[in-house]
């Protein structure tokens, strides 16, 4: 998840028209959610409330008064690259909202009416949108990670039960992206945190539990593989198994080699240079041993396991590692 919230009022884009004598401010609440849901994915992560701002006034989604159409969410989730938008309505009943929510992997927007929820909590006097980050059921009930842009600042747990029942007349959810997936896997199979990297080093160490519930689960508890590819010190070992995990193909082997990547209509191989790499992307390195090495980029460090050497972790930067590899040598490839 991408922690950065955005202020509908912030001094950068906040007096910026919307579309016409509205400002960002007042009714850009519905912009600034969908600006939340973008930068969810690894290339749009730079992306601000400025980004998107043209292409809801241009397409007419902008109401001078009113803000975003409800249209315009849906328009503009689309537009993201998010084909199949689920649209909950006042009408629809909460379990058509919990049965899509409890698929795993949704984020959305919420639009709140006036008036305060169980607990007194306000969330506007009129509308406001609101960006849903994460969801899950804890002691029977259903909570939300909110991103909220607005003056009253509702942003992280809440609880539909306790704070938002009989206030979200709509709802939007989507699936994210398989990048956006993808790299999240891969962030939480590897050992990341600088006081937690020691835990890294094979043998003494040892794989992170998600990771090693995830090498069971995707490729057997019997895996008759070398002892430290059999848990989980391999480089191409921790890559397909963050494939595997993320669904993009649940067949891929374990002894990754490019001609796999070149065949497979899953993947795209990209330009290599640290600027236009993305979190999440694979690269493939030739070392002048002639071994092959396998690695994911993620914000803008590499994680990578070592055979014999550590379980997944972070280590270099992405450019110290592109410097040191030799462009040359080295390949990305990219989930589509």
């Amino acid at each position: 998840m991408n922690t950065t919230i955005f202020n509908q009022a912030d001094s950068r884009w906040g007096g910026l028209p919307y579309p016409k004598r509205s400002d960002v401010a007042g009714s850009g609440c519905g912009l600034v959610s969908l600006t939340h849901i973008a930068i969810e994915q690894p290339s749009k992560k730079k992306w601000t409330p400025k980004k998107l701002r043209k292409y809801m006034i241009d397409h007419g989604y902008a109401v001078d008064g009113q803000g975003t159409k409800w249209s315009g969410i849906t328009a503009g989730l689309k537009h993201l690259g998010h084909d199949k938008v689920v649209w909950i309505q006042s009408k629809d009943p909460m379990s058509k909202a919990w049965k899509e929510l409890n698929k795993g992997d949704r984020i959305g927007v919420l639009l709140f009416g006036a008036g305060k929820g169980p607990d007194g909590t306000v969330w506007t006097s009129s509308g406001h949108y609101i960006m849903f980050a994460k969801y899950k059921i804890k002691n029977g009930k259903h909570w939300f990670y909110l991103k909220d842009s607005g003056p009253r600042g509702n942003s992280g747990w809440k609880c539909y039960e306790k704070s938002m029942a009989g206030c979200l007349p709509q709802m939007w959810i989507v699936k994210k992206t398989v990048a956006d997936r993808f790299a999240e896997n891969a962030r939480r199979f590897a050992w990341y945190k600088k006081d937690e990297l020691k835990n890294a080093r094979y043998p003494e160490g040892h794989a992170k539990p998600e990771y090693k519930a995830a090498l069971d689960k995707y490729f057997g508890k019997k895996r008759a593989w070398q002892t430290s590819a059999k848990k989980g010190a391999s480089c191409d070992v921790f890559v397909a198994t963050a494939i595997r995990a993320t669904g993009i193909d649940k067949d891929a082997p374990r002894g990754l080699g490019r001609s796999y990547f070149n065949k497979s209509d899953k993947f795209k191989m990209v330009k290599v240079t640290p600027s236009t790499i993305q979190d999440g992307d694979i690269i493939s390195i030739i070392w002048k041993n002639g071994n092959p090495h396998w690695c994911l980029a993620f914000n803008g460090y590499i994680l990578e396991a070592s055979l014999k050497g550590w379980y997944p972790k972070r280590t270099n930067t992405l450019k110290s590692r592109l410097s040191k590899s030799g462009k040359q040598s080295a390949v990305v490839y990219r989930a589509k």
